[in-house]
């Protein structure tokens, strides 16, 4: 049994040999006999010349398919923008079910600089359960299930102070059965301020009732 190269082989060959018979009845002048088989050679050479293209095509780049969401973001490691909007219609859910607090942080920075370590420290500091992901330019959001206002604002001190950095820090906490995330995010932005490191409030969450961030 002859093998799909080996028979490419034979054609190719048997392609060469029409041909230069075609040329030989040419020159007899021959020419129905040397239409023929120059339809022939012609037929041979150009599917040799396409198993060579394809044998010669580089194989396609493994990779996710096309339409395939990422679940991180590639610039700072949080999650993607997408899963924390779907995580939070599943943890507003449950919350609204078992009666538990959810909160939302929105963290504005003043530049790429401390938007890095923003982000680099949240990588670090957010427990299990807990996501963030960027929202924008200079905006990060974290999704806090289980965390009330007061336990949130122990968050956010411990990260300006671990990341060392100022920023506009909004904190939303659920109210009722009818909370979106678009109602939490919109509370946050309005009630936003300026808080850093060394702002006498976080200073006093952090140290005296800090414990309000542990017990989250």
């Amino acid at each position: 049994m002859v093998s799909s190269r080996g028979a490419l082989v034979v054609m190719e060959s048997s392609a060469v040999v029409a041909a230069l018979a075609a040329l030989a009845l040419a020159a007899a002048r021959s020419s129905v006999a040397a239409a023929v088989l120059s339809v022939v050679a012609l037929a041979g050479v150009s599917l040799g010349a396409w198993s060579l293209r394809r044998k010669r095509r580089p194989a396609p780049a493994e990779g996710p398919p096309d339409g395939t969401l990422a679940l991180r973001d590639a610039a700072t490691g949080l999650h993607a923008e997408w899963y924390l909007r779907l995580r939070a219609h599943e943890e507003l859910r449950r919350s609204n079910r078992h009666r538990l607090p959810l909160t939302v942080v929105s963290l504005w920075s003043d530049d790429d600089a401390q938007f890095r370590r923003l982000a680099a420290t949240l990588r670090t500091q957010l427990r299990a359960g807990e996501l963030a992901a960027p929202f924008g330019h200079l905006h990060i959001v974290c999704l806090l299930p289980g965390t009330s206002a007061v336990g949130a604002m122990g968050m956010v001190a411990r990260i300006l102070s671990e990341a060392g950095v100022r920023a506009q820090v909004g904190v939303a906490q659920t109210h009722g059965a009818d909370d979106a995330l678009g109602d939490l995010l919109e509370r946050a932005r309005r009630g936003r301020t300026s808080l850093g490191p060394k702002t006498p409030k976080l200073s006093v969450i952090r140290n005296a009732g800090g414990e309000a961030g542990s017990a989250r």
